[in-house]
């Protein structure tokens, strides 16, 4: 019989679906017959339709490799009582209506992720901006392998969501298994997921995963949510080569830099390039300055460029001159980098 799961999802489920169709011979042979399946959303009518477009009549290859039913997902949907339905007067076992009901997101469940529509993915894995509010939604995206529709992505890897850890502060990427149904012969290409996690409460945060199905989805990024420091933002610039300076420095003004000001400078990895070192970090790094507390940050504000030239002028590295700084003991915070950066200096 057709089937929906989960019957009661939230407003950031994929929703799975599978069910009988008649016999063929082969792929080439069902489409023929009965067309090429798609999935149709009307957002208004709160209804999805599994609909059959017309097929280019021609002759299919006599060999048996026989199909029997259809799968895939849609969603995350809005809130709301939804349909989803069939009726395909070629073939009488695609004849059902499911009702069903979108709840809104729990907090610490799943959120939004979905696949990247096309053949080319994001050059790494990124989430921006590292360094939120509380009140902040933060956006991810990054590769995976590439697939000829995102039924087959689904079944090879599993049905993507995040799961949040309030008490670890972790966020994962994980894959939900889901039994192997037939995917139809359609190539819309995925390569890439992407969505947005949050908001989150305050605390230094892990987002991660680890897919033993595609090795692309492999990566941990650290990130911090919590007040964001006021006051002005300084550019901070990377530094070209592929050494860096071997330590984060808050150095005293050069000759003709006025006496309230500091040359931050430090290591980071080694990036092909600047805009790789932005994609990675978040985007455009900046340090956050904040008189009431004495403070400075290190944040990245995004989100990143997803594509970067594919150009070798290597960066290792990140500095800024920051004036008006009050006189006082101050706490420079790189909390992003790895390892976290906190380093203390005076303005004399």
């Amino acid at each position: 019989a057709w089937s929906l799961a989960p019957l009661q999802p939230t407003a950031s489920d994929v929703l799975s679906f599978s069910g009988p169709t008649a016999q063929y011979g082969n792929s080439c042979m069902a489409i023929t017959s009965a067309g090429v399946p798609h999935i149709a959303v009307d957002t208004a009518a709160h209804s999805v339709e599994l609909v059959f477009g017309l097929a280019p009549v021609k002759r299919c290859a006599d060999v048996r490799d026989p199909v029997c039913g259809l799968g895939g997902s849609f969603g995350p949907l809005p809130e709301g009582d939804w349909v989803f339905s069939s009726h395909d007067e070629r073939d009488s076992l695609i004849s059902f209506e499911i009702p069903f009901h979108v709840g809104p997101s729990l907090p610490g469940d799943s959120m939004s992720v979905r696949w990247n529509s096309g053949e080319t993915a994001p050059g790494a894995w990124s989430l921006a901006p590292l360094l939120s509010t509380r009140s902040d939604l933060l956006h991810f995206s990054g590769p995976t392998a590439l697939y000829g529709n995102t039924c087959v992505a689904t079944d090879s890897v599993g049905a993507p969501r995040l799961v949040v850890d309030p008490v670890g502060r972790t966020v994962e990427l994980a894959f939900e298994p889901r039994p192997i149904i037939p995917c139809a012969m359609i190539y819309e290409p995925v390569c890439g997921l992407s969505g947005t996690l949050g908001p989150l409460a305050c605390g230094e945060w892990i987002f991660f995963s680890h897919s033993v199905h595609d090795s692309f989805i492999s990566f941990e990024i650290h990130f911090r949510v919590g007040p964001h420091p006021p006051g002005e933002h300084v550019p901070a610039v990377w530094i070209a080569g592929e050494t860096g300076p071997p330590a984060w420095t808050a150095e005293r003004p050069a000759c003709g830099m006025p006496s309230n000001g500091i040359k931050l400078a430090g290591p980071t990895a080694l990036f092909p390039s600047a805009c790789d070192g932005n994609a990675a970090l978040g985007g455009e790094p900046f340090i956050a300055v904040d008189h009431a507390t004495h403070t400075l940050a290190l944040a990245f504000q995004g989100p990143p460029q997803v594509a970067c030239p594919d150009i070798y002028a290597p960066v290792c590295g990140l500095q800024a001159d920051v004036l008006g700084l009050e006189n006082g003991t101050w706490t420079f915070n790189a909390p992003t980098l790895a390892p976290p950066v906190q380093l203390t200096f005076i303005v004399p």
